[in-house]
């Protein structure tokens, strides 16, 4: 059967190899037993006899086109609105008006923030409702949210801009009947984010460790959370000097609760819980 075949290490070990080098994900030996069940998923909707087959069908030129299907099948998106609350009110409380007023938005300039590892839109979509309340109207600044994950299935979910009830219960109750909607096109049981709210995320698909800057210019904010903890340490590494360089001086950078930046920092300083800014001498301000 396909689980049994994956007990041949040579096939485990060749289909972490194909997952580390297309996503950076560092699968551990402790993450066995999620590869076994969710390659075993695709032998099966694939009808091949083993997973030894799909191996070889990874490995051969016809089976390039798999390879976004197994990242999807390993990648783990356990997410809700408003998650790691302390984030949020620093978000509304100092960050975003510092940023604001630093930046002239609402007078001309630019607000730029990135979502990065962003799973379903949950993340991305409640930075926008903590904009929205910080500016009343968030047509009065130029504030554009790029929400990317290397996951196809969550980046369509985020682009629906609906969820069930439950993934709202650490929304804040008076944000409720501002920013979500229930009509004849919702589902029963869920609620589906307002259009001014969903006009500020854009959604793409994006492989943050191979893929090109994901804007011209640079980022005001850059939320990575909860994602690095897949990566080893030379892989983290690139990634916060990568955000190191794409963030603008001055600009904030959030990591997961559970997470800590390694190498001293590398050029960020500690800005409030989980979350660090690039000092001014890091390069011109401006754009």
């Amino acid at each position: 059967t396909p689980r049994e075949t994956m007990d041949d290490r040579e096939t485990l070990h060749f289909l972490r190899r194909v997952v580390y080098d297309h996503s950076g994900i560092h699968l551990t030996h402790k993450e066995e037993g999620l590869l076994t069940t969710r390659v075993a998923r695709r032998v099966r909707e694939l009808r091949l006899p083993s997973a030894r087959h799909y191996a070889e069908l990874l490995h051969s030129p016809e089976g390039r086109p798999e390879i976004p299907s197994l990242i999807d099948a390993v990648t783990i998106n356990y997410t809700f609105f408003f998650r790691e609350q302390a984030q949020f009110h620093a978000l509304a409380a100092q960050v975003f008006p510092r940023l604001l007023a630093e930046r002239g938005a609402g007078e001309g300039g630019a607000l730029r923030i990135w979502s990065a590892g962003c799973s379903s839109g949950e993340e991305p979509y409640s930075i926008a409702v903590t904009l929205a309340e910080v500016v009343g109207n968030p047509e009065r600044c130029d504030a554009r949210i790029l929400a990317t994950d290397i996951n196809r299935r969550v980046i369509r979910i985020g682009s629906r801009g609906v969820y069930p009830e439950d993934r709202f219960v650490h929304m804040p109750r008076e944000y409720h009947h501002k920013y979500l909607v229930r009509d004849a096109d919702t589902p029963a049981g869920s609620f589906r984010l307002c259009d001014e709210i969903r006009a500020l995320v854009a959604f793409r698909r994006y492989n943050i460790l191979r893929d090109a800057a994901p804007l011209r210019g640079t980022l005001d904010v850059i939320f990575c959370r909860n994602v690095m903890i897949y990566f080893d340490p030379p892989t983290k590494t690139r990634l916060l000097s990568n955000f190191l360089r794409y963030l603008a001086p001055g600009g904030y950078l959030f990591i997961g609760e559970s997470e800590k930046l390694d190498g001293g920092g590398l050029g960020f300083e500690p800005a409030g819980p989980s979350i660090f800014r690039k000092a001014w001498g890091q390069g011109p301000p401006g754009r």
